[in-house]
């Protein structure tokens, strides 16, 4: 059975359904806002299913110094969350990979500490539900879109135009990981560049 979610764009909510082991093809509605106009997104769900693990962020890249030039590398820390990322999405992963643009949701769960339980192994009142520590979440996000780039299930993360994200931490009988759902992006409903009575041309402030 799904685990129900619901995510906010500006000011509609969109109800998505995180399932594990298929594809849910409904069409997925958000709503969007640029300057003083409200579009409607919408877009066909591709996969949705979820990563188990504790979730790692991508990795700063540092610089070291050879033969008097400056490079960059990534440091490793993130390849064993990456490669549960690579495991849950084999179901998923097209003949070619997917083209176009993208909308991204990514619901990230951490294992509570042993500060969050009583003595008798039951959560405190005050145990809190959102997770505020390290990994940042543009860091998490970062490291499962590369993961998914790596896996060939679209041609590069570029094409994410779209991403709603939250971390927090599990609940009784959640495991740590990310519910990932993806969705290709159709063209937004009446929107063709200018403003609202299409005189104007549209500005972004």
């Amino acid at each position: 059975m799904g685990v129900r979610a619901d995510v906010f764009f500006g000011r509609q909510r969109v109800d998505r359904v995180h399932c594990r082991g298929r594809v849910d093809n409904r069409r997925m509605d958000t709503g969007w806002n640029m300057s003083e106009n409200h579009h409607l997104v919408r877009g066909h769900a591709l996969a949705s299913f979820t990563a188990y693990g504790i979730p790692k962020g991508q990795p700063r890249a540092r610089a070291f110094a050879r033969n008097g030039k400056v490079r960059m590398y990534d440091p490793a820390t993130a390849e064993g969350w990456k490669g549960c990322i690579a495991l849950a999405v084999q179901d998923h992963l097209p003949v070619e990979p997917h083209e176009g643009p993208l909308l991204l949701t990514l619901v990230f769960l951490f294992p509570r500490p042993k500060a969050h339980f009583r003595a008798n192994g039951l959560m405190r009142d005050d145990a809190p539900l959102w997770h505020d520590k390290k990994p940042d979440i543009d860091n998490a996000a970062k490291a499962v879109m590369d993961a998914l780039t790596a896996v060939g299930f679209w041609r590069d993360d570029k094409q994410v135009a779209s991403v709603s994200m939250l971390k927090r931490y599990n609940m009784a009988a959640e495991r740590a990981g990310c519910a990932i759902t993806v969705a290709s992006l159709e063209p937004l409903e009446g929107f063709n560049g200018a403003g609202s009575g299409g005189e104007q041309k549209g500005k972004l402030k």
